[in-house]
């Protein structure tokens, strides 16, 4: 049973990224913001499509950090290869960005102005409550030790007798 469990919620995780952190998502919204249900149908395949994308994007990401890492532990790194390495890296990552702002845009066209205005009032909401539960942020005491470690002494040359 708990493995079963764990692996949804590592199914759950891997396909919505870490959308539990952000709150609840817009379909978990539908009725409050009263989508229809082809406006439902649309943001599902929206979603879908945004996710598939974003998967296929990452694993080129963390390919190309793979690669780089190899081109940074050769004998004799080669420095053009490593440059257009890290030009390829931050394209893929720009591309990451670019989809995302894509499929919110996409969803901020499908509702109409009063459900935009349902959503913003709810995600103050949420970030109000979440604000105000969160614990302040407290660091671990710091362990004890001296200011400056002790210098040894210089060797003494040997006393006459």
């Amino acid at each position: 049973m708990k493995k079963t469990g764990l692996l949804l919620a590592f199914l759950l995780l891997l396909l919505g990224g870490n959308s539990f952190a952000r709150g609840p998502d817009i379909l978990d919204l539908s009725s409050e913001l009263g989508l229809s249900a082809e406006q439902t149908q649309r943001l599902e395949e929206i979603r879908l499509k945004a996710q598939r994308k974003t998967i296929k994007l990452k694993a080129d990401l963390k390919l190309a950090h793979l690669d780089l890492r190899g081109l940074l532990q050769a004998e004799h790194p080669d420095k053009q290869a490593i440059y257009k390495k890290l030009d390829e890296i931050g394209a893929l990552r720009t591309r990451l960005e670019r989809n995302r702002i894509d499929t919110r845009l996409e969803i901020r066209n499908l509702l109409n102005p009063e459900q935009r205005k349902k959503l913003r009032g709810r995600k103050r909401q949420l970030f109000r409550q979440r604000k105000r539960r969160r614990p302040p942020r407290q660091l671990p005491p710091r362990p004890w030790r001296p200011r400056f470690a002790p210098q040894p002494l210089p060797p003494q040359p040997p006393q006459p007798k």
